[in-house]
């Protein structure tokens, strides 16, 4: 693992030693850097770097205020730390400022003067940060699981929080898995002082004006600010990238190629990409390959077959957070060998698809610019079953969505007989609000229409929950995890752009692809497309893995908690064994189960 934490009291109380050692150790891991720890009676802190990085604890002159950051500071002057650039901004203006607050970080500032702590995380939730305050005694961490370590609290579900995960994975961000312990918001600073908490909002996403009307330019300039973004996340010597098929993975490749020739820098750059030899369908190194080739990255190919879902059974998720994805035992094989390999960090292009992707279009422009022709045209790579529900589903009824008040959203689905499924225990829904879960933790936009929806993709709280979940994968190997798709600086230059510029239904991701054909020849970006192996994921789970999955619904543990009902999530993954589709939530209910026996 790796990360910050610490213990501090706010009324001046003498600090037991031992609690922190306890956090230390439930914090450190086999490929950690040197622990660095440092305070006095009243202040405890400490900070595992991954082997490759500096430790960041950084104090005042007068040894009155001290920085614990876990950052990638884009603010950060020639040589700054992270540590002096944050301490800097506090002693000019009384508080961590937005200029200062930009890169991949998780922060904690005390002064010990004003008996104050900040913290402060990252817009795109890029690192972990976690803390539990009761009677002016504040402890901080990485991860819940760190505070846990002191015994100071109770151990409790919080069932809020599994509601949000029965329904779509989408919790308010605020919450952990544990009653009691907070998680620190994305874009968010919380002052804690002696009399309790507050929470306010640093950043917000703000589209940016002034951007290119003209397809090409708009994508030279994305093409730009993506080689940008890399350069910033490129390790000194060692970094890696999963090289997939797609759009999102190659055009970081290019950029990371081209940034490592243009500024002749001594990165050695390796890529991932998943084989798969009995299902080719699923294989996408025939369009990966070539493209490696000619950037001059080595490719190193991993057996997918090899790691089915549940390989790793019975373990399975995290126990700070039920999350589980099909894909956790490749992933965790793939990093496992990266590290091997001496990887530093390991880029994934995950917010590609909602930066430039996701089925987010503007169908009133199509009309304006080409009329009913253009528009009927579009619509008929919507994959709709008719031109009216076409009509209905991509024109009429988002607009009309887009225009709702929220209040009268929420009445309208919490006035729903059973907005979940069948397998989830009525009574606990009720209690725990789930009908309205995903809508109250949805971000507003800031307007309506296609630009407003692509806010919310890429603010979605399951995507903020998935990079949480991905960097505790990749530290656990000792790497960082960085996507440069999470640039504050792209996303607001995309959103400033006409949504018809970034993609039409029968152009999907075109000013990603237009920016990948100014680093490389076209002929290597036409043959790109994403494949997911659902055929290959379906048929394990019908096969290998059904004695699993049957072992998980046979004396649930989530059904003896009252969370779900083990009858009809048995009846359900039966008719999917038989040949019916699986409900994407039936897999978040099985992951709990997991998560629940193995911690609970």
């Amino acid at each position: 693992m790796a990360g910050i934490g610490g213990i501090v009291d706010l009324r001046g109380r003498r600090i037991d030693g031992s609690l922190v050692e306890r956090m230390v150790r439930a914090a450190t891991g086999p490929n950690d850097g040197t622990v660095v720890r440092d305070g006095n009676e009243k202040l405890q802190i400490y900070s595992v770097p991954i082997a490759v990085e500096k430790p960041s604890l950084t104090w005042s002159r007068d040894g009155t205020i001290v920085v614990v950051a876990d950052a990638r500071l884009d603010s950060a002057l020639p040589g700054q730390t992270a540590g002096h650039a944050l301490l800097s901004d506090y002693e000019q203006h009384d508080t961590l400022t937005r200029a200062s607050l930009d890169g991949d970080f998780a922060v904690v500032l005390i002064d010990s003067k004003k008996n104050l702590a900040l913290a402060a995380r990252d817009p795109m939730s890029m690192r972990p940060l976690v803390f539990y305050y009761a009677d002016g005694l504040l402890l901080f961490a990485s991860e819940p699981t760190h505070v846990l370590a002191t015994g100071l609290m109770p151990r409790q579900i919080h069932e809020r929080a599994v509601g949000g995960h029965l329904a779509g994975g989408v919790l308010n961000l605020s919450w952990t898995f544990f009653e009691g312990i907070h998680q620190v918001e994305p874009a968010h600073i919380v002052a804690i002082d002696r009399d309790g908490f507050h929470s306010n909002r640093f950043w917000n996403l703000e589209p940016q004006a002034g951007t290119p009307t003209d397809q090409m330019e708009a994508a030279e300039n994305l093409a730009w600010l993506l080689q940008n973004s890399v350069k910033a996340r490129l390790p000194v010597e060692n970094a890696g990238i999963m090289l997939s098929g797609g759009l999102d993975s190659a055009t970081l490749a290019a950029a990371a190629a081209r940034t490592r020739d243009q500024f002749r820098l001594p990165n050695s750059i390796k890529a991932w990409s998943f084989a798969y030899t009995e299902t080719p369908e699923a294989d996408e190194r025939a369009v990966s390959g070539p493209l490696a080739s000619a950037l001059g990255i080595p490719v190193v190919d991993v057996d997918a077959e090899q790691t089915p879902p549940l390989a790793d059974f019975p373990s399975g998720p995290d126990e700070n957070d039920p999350l589980y994805g099909h894909y956790q035992p490749l992933l965790a094989r793939t990093i496992s060998r990266a590290a091997g390999d001496n990887v530093e960090s390991m880029m994934l292009g995950n917010r590609g698809d909602l930066v430039v992707g996701s089925d987010i279009h503007d169908p009133w422009s199509m009309f304006i610019e080409g009329g009913w022709s253009r528009l009927m045209l579009e619509l008929s790579h919507m994959g709709r079953k008719s031109t009216g529900s076409a009509l209905w589903l991509d024109v009429v009824r988002p607009a009309l969505v887009d225009r709702l008040p929220m209040p009268i959203r929420r009445r309208a689905i919490s006035s729903r007989s059973r907005p979940w499924q069948s397998w989830v225990d009525p009574d606990f829904a009720e209690a725990t609000g789930m009908a309205v879960l995903m809508i109250d933790a949805t971000p507003r936009p800031p307007k309506p229409g296609p630009t407003g929806r692509r806010f919310q993709a890429i603010l979605s709280p399951f995507q903020m929950r998935v990079a949480t979940w991905m960097q505790r994968m990749h530290t656990q190997q000792g790497i960082r995890f960085v996507d440069p798709w999470s640039g504050s600086e792209i996303i607001r230059f995309v959103l400033g752009l006409a949504p018809g510029i970034v993609q039409a239904p029968s152009s999907p991701k075109q000013i990603s692809r237009l920016a990948l054909e100014t680093m490389v020849p076209r002929d290597l970006v036409v043959p790109l497309s994403k494949t997911i192996p659902l055929p290959f994921i379906d048929q394990h789970l019908r096969g290998p893995a059904a004695v699993h999955v049957r072992e998980l619904l046979s004396g649930m543990h989530g059904e003896e908690l009252r969370f779900v009902r083990e009858r009809e999530m048995r009846a359900h993954f039966e008719e999917f064994v038989r040949g019916k589709a699986l409900d994407g939530n039936f897999w978040a209910a099985l992951t709990l189960e997991m998560w629940l026996r193995n911690f609970w």
